[in-house]
């Protein structure tokens, strides 16, 4: 009944505590506008994480991140596991508030939510 009971306690455990190192790593963007790849890092100094562009290609523009100059997408990317979403502010602005939401749909898959010019705008980011 012991072993039993401490695996039950191990495995809510394990499921209790969702990694936030999940979003780390190299996502695809899924678009059918522009073809891009963005890498998830925990930022320096800070206890939050940013998103690099490492290329970005829309038929007429290419954008790629060096080590002497990256490219950030988004920064403070903040985490809340209880609600499984994750607040970012976009790099493309000056606002200090989260403008853009990340919803965790499973471990390598995000979709994300950003409002451009008052409009909605949806994505679909996939782990590689």
């Amino acid at each position: 009944m012991k072993k039993i009971l401490v695996f039950f306690m191990v495995l809510l455990l394990a499921t209790a505590c969702t990694k936030v190192e999940d979003i780390v790593g190299v996502w695809a963007v899924q678009s059918s506008h522009y073809s891009c790849t963005i890498s998830i890092e925990s930022a320096k100094f800070k206890t939050s994480y940013d998103a690099k562009i490492i290329n970005y290609f829309d038929g007429t523009k290419q954008l790629k991140s060096t080590r002497n100059k990256p490219l950030f997408l988004y920064k403070d990317i903040n985490y809340n596991s209880k609600k499984s979403e994750i607040q970012a502010i976009s790099s493309a602005t000056n606002k200090t508030v989260p403008t853009t939401n990340f919803k965790v749909l499973s471990i390598d898959t995000l979709l994300i939510t950003t409002y451009i010019n008052n409009k909605k705008h949806t994505e679909l980011w996939l782990k590689q």
